[in-house]
């Protein structure tokens, strides 16, 4: 926990450049540096760079620096058909970092297939800048942060969220430029609530 490296930090759990790999059953906790410092990674479970066919399931992630969950790629064509099922991700996203959410999407490009299904996120921080330098941003229940194209289901997943400093919640953060995915992402059935109840979207 002690590492600084802004390029990126550890995380509990890791896959990079592996097929067929399933992560299951498993909790991931307080992955941080030891000062607050603005870098990717530290996150609980990151299904990285060249993961194909693989899954992640039934895994408890919570109190991490980033994200409780990652699918990144740095745009290679072999990270693909990869699944999130059935996960919990509570109170993650200690430092607030734009981009990041309790459940993160970046995939630069490749055209991928993902499943992110019947996975649920809660978090109840309260985010008020510095120490944390969060841009005042909050966590979100699901991220999707790159400008790449990737296909696929964002489906039947609960997302309870907290207010952020704003009184605004931030349950899907979908910050590049959506129309031009293709093939197509199908986001249905999912619940976007607020912490103290409510419609949130």
């Amino acid at each position: 926990w002690n590492y600084t490296n802004p390029g990126g930090g550890p995380c509990a759990i890791l896959t990079a450049n592996a097929a067929n790999i399933t992560v299951q059953f498993n909790e991931g906790y307080n992955i941080q540096p030891a000062n607050p410092i603005q870098a990717a990674d530290f996150v609980g479970l990151d299904l990285d760079n060249s993961t194909e066919k693989s899954v992640a399931q039934f895994n408890y992630m919570h109190d991490n620096y980033n994200s409780g969950i990652m699918l990144f790629s740095n745009g290679a064509a072999d990270w693909n058909n990869n699944t999130l099922r059935k996960n919990l991700c509570v109170n993650n996203c200690k430092s607030g970092q734009y981009g990041f959410g309790e459940i993160t999407i970046g995939i630069p490009g490749g055209n991928p297939t993902i499943q992110v299904d019947d996975n649920v996120t809660y978090n109840d921080r309260i985010y008020h800048g510095q120490p944390y330098q969060n841009l005042d941003q909050g966590s979100p229940g699901i991220s999707m942060n790159a400008e790449g194209t990737f296909g696929g289901t964002i489906q039947r997943n609960t997302n309870i969220m907290s207010q952020d400093i704003y009184g605004l919640w931030s349950p899907l953060n979908a910050r590049k430029n959506t129309s031009g995915w293709n093939p197509a992402v199908t986001i249905s059935d999912n619940q976007w609530l607020g912490r103290n109840g409510g419609f949130a979207l």
